[in-house]
């Protein structure tokens, strides 16, 4: 049995959706993994009946992989170059613009839908 496609993949779509551009965009992925912090999740506990959830401290994935042991040296130092280079405020400019586009592309009646 062939199973059918229920969605456009997005191999045979010849130009991205606006918004695959901004997911897909690696300044979304910079922004993402030098300079947002995200929880880890730690430990579950449950008492009576409730789950407590543990968590690390926020640090960003760059931090994170930093912090390994087993990685080697010369790919720590290319990730702190690239961090070295990267602005935060110009990422955060350069998403902001993307999005602006997106809500042009908008057709005014269907916002409220």
């Amino acid at each position: 049995m062939v199973q059918k496609e229920c969605y456009p993949r997005a191999e045979k779509i010849s130009l991205y959706t606006p918004t695959t551009w901004i997911i897909n965009n690696e300044v979304w992925e910079f922004a993402q993994t030098f300079f947002q912090p995200v929880l880890k999740l730690v430990g579950k506990d449950r008492i009576d009946g409730k789950t407590i959830r543990k968590y690390d401290r926020a640090k960003t994935p760059y931090r994170r992989v930093l912090n390994l042991e087993d990685l080697p040296f010369d790919l720590k130092a290319r990730l702190s170059v690239q961090y070295m280079i990267l602005n935060p405020v110009s990422l955060r400019a350069s998403i902001d613009q993307k999005v602006a586009l997106l809500w042009k592309m908008v057709p005014p009646g269907k916002l409220n839908e």
